[in-house]
This record gives structure tokens, C-alpha cells and sequence, in this order.
């Protein structure tokens, strides 16, 4: 017996060695894999993905085209990559097709590391008693819209319609879920808008530094007036993030509360509340989403 459980041991900690191994591996092929996938402009993740045909490198589309278009201004012929400096056209760029195929990998591996997400706050399991006669609320009277217990019934609810108090609660718990679900998509658009603003600040600053790099050669004063151009820019940039950063955490902390309020109320508490958590559910989404094209800044400079 001792000897059987000796094996066990040594057979649990190999297959617990082997598991760690295989997550290791997996976090070193994410490491890789975000190095050699981003964008050499921005240095983001890439997005709809474009190589030059001379050197290979990519790039988002968005990216390149800008840095063309905004670096050469007078004449498509002077279109240069900005890695390997040779003449660059817009349509002569190639889409990484096989990208996508990547990306799932990626995804499958990235699952395989995650920990299990935390679930949802369970609905409270309290048992609600009623104030006058001291026995369980079972019922909900849909007449009144009021919980109440069996001796409210034939006292002050004679006639009315009911319904089970347990039928009633549970439903209004998985409206309450629905809405938050709905308010977590709708945090998931903003959080995607802040990435676009970065993306953006990040090839403002690229062609900062390409511009800079232009007229050290031809004059020192033309500096003081592209960074005050450049400041501006990001400034208002800035101001758009920390905008949406605090709509976020207000959303995320206003979708706490709520979730807390149905975990720790009794179902006659929450049954009470649940108008105002679905009305403020809806005012929040209420709130339109801006457009990123409202928000992003031209990269164009002026010398």
C-alpha cells in the first residue's frame, strides 16, 4: 500500500512538472509572437496587416499609408518605405492573408495560460420574512407589485393574481445579467476606442521624430514651432483618453455597485430596486459611443 501510494505521488508530480513545462512554453511562444507581430511604426499590435515588397516588413495599413502619404505630400513618386528607404507605392503594398490564421494561434495559446475567469455574484439566497405575520414571503402579488407571505394573502390580497416569489425573482436576476452583459460590450467599444488613440498618439510621435530629424539639417529655429504643433496635438489626444479612461472606471464602478446590490439584497429588496438598476442600465448605454474619426487628429505637421 505504501509502495502504490509512493507512485501515486511521484506519478502526480510528473504529470504537475510536465503541465508547467507545457505553460512555459506556451508564455515564451507569446512573448515571440508579440515581438515579431507588431506593427514597425507604431509598435502595436498589427492591424490589417501590409508588407513592403522589398524588405518584408510590416506594418498596420493604416499606419503606412499615413506615414506615406504625410511624408510625401508633393509626389507619389518620392514614396519611400521607412525601414529600407526604397520607393514605396500604396498599391503596390502586400496584405499578410495568412495573418488571421496566426492570430488564432495565438488565441488558443493565450486560453491555454489564462486562469479561469471569476464567475458572476450568485443571486442572494435569503429568505425573506414577512415584518406582520413572521412566516417566509413566497408570493408576489402582481396586482400590488408586492412580496407577501400565505397570511397576506386572504387579508389584504383577496381577488388579486400571484405568482411564486422564486419564479419572479429568478427571472428578474437574468434581466438584471442580460443588462450587465450588455454594459460589459459596451465597456469592451470604449476600451477598443482607447487602443485607437494610442495607435494614434504613437504615430504622431513618429512622425515627430522623422520630421525633427528633416529640418535639423535646414534650421534649428523651425523646431520651437513643431513641438508646439506636436503638443497640441497630443494634448488633445490626451484629453480624449483620460475622457474615456474615466467613463470606463465610472461604468465599471457604477456595474459593481448594481452587481452588488442583486448579490446582497433579499429577493423583496432587489425586487424593489430592479426598476432603477434597469433604468440605469439604460442611461448608461444611453451615452453614444463617439466615433473615433471625431476623436483622432490629423499626423500632418507644418514646416
Amino acid at each position: 500500500m505504501a509502495v502504490g501510494i509512493e507512485m501515486a505521488e511521484k506519478q502526480s508530480s510528473k504529470s504537475a512538472n510536465s503541465a508547467n513545462d507545457d505553460q512555459d512554453t506556451r508564455l515564451q511562444f507569446l512573448e515571440h509572437f508579440d515581438d515579431i507581430f507588431k506593427c514597425t511604426i507604431c509598435l502595436i499590435k498589427l492591424q490589417d496587416p501590409h508588407l513592403c515588397p522589398r524588405c518584408s516588413k510590416l506594418y498596420c495599413y493604416d499606419c503606412i499609408s499615413e506615414w506615406l502619404l504625410m511624408n510625401c505630400p508633393e509626389s507619389e513618386q518620392h514614396m519611400k518605405c521607412p525601414n529600407c528607404k526604397l520607393d514605396l507605392q500604396l498599391d503596390k503594398l502586400v496584405k499578410v492573408r495568412w495573418f488571421e490564421e496566426v492570430e488564432k494561434l495565438q488565441q488558443r495559446n493565450h486560453n491555454g495560460v489564462l486562469e479561469p475567469s471569476c464567475s458572476s455574484a450568485k443571486p442572494s439566497s435569503k429568505k425573506d420574512i414577512c415584518p406582520k405575520h413572521q412566516h417566509a414571503i413566497n408570493f408576489f402579488c402582481c396586482t400590488c407589485r408586492l412580496c407577501v407571505c400565505d397570511e397576506c394573502l386572504p387579508e389584504m390580497h383577496l381577488d388579486h393574481t400571484f405568482k411564486c416569489l422564486d419564479v419572479i425573482y429568478t427571472s428578474n436576476v437574468q434581466i438584471a445579467e442580460e443588462e450587465f452583459e450588455k454594459l460589459r460590450h459596451y465597456l469592451k467599444k470604449i476600451s477598443t476606442l482607447v487602443e485607437k488613440v494610442d495607435r494614434n498618439v504613437e504615430l504622431v510621435k513618429k512622425v515627430k521624430e522623422e520630421k525633427l530629424r528633416e529640418i535639423r539639417a535646414i534650421a534649428e529655429s523651425a523646431i520651437e514651432g513643431l513641438e508646439r504643433q506636436v503638443g497640441e496635438k497630443l494634448q488633445k489626444l490626451q484629453g480624449h483618453k483620460f475622457a474615456l479612461l474615466a467613463e470606463i472606471q465610472d461604468i465599471e464602478k457604477s456595474l459593481r455597485h448594481m452587481e452588488a446590490e442583486v448579490a446582497t439584497s433579499s429577493r423583496s429588496a432587489f425586487l424593489a430596486k430592479k426598476s432603477k438598476i434597469f433604468k440605469e442600465c439604460n442611461k448608461i448605454r444611453m451615452n453614444p459611443i463617439k466615433d473615433f474619426k471625431q476623436i483622432r487628429v490629423p499626423v500632418s505637421l507644418k514646416m
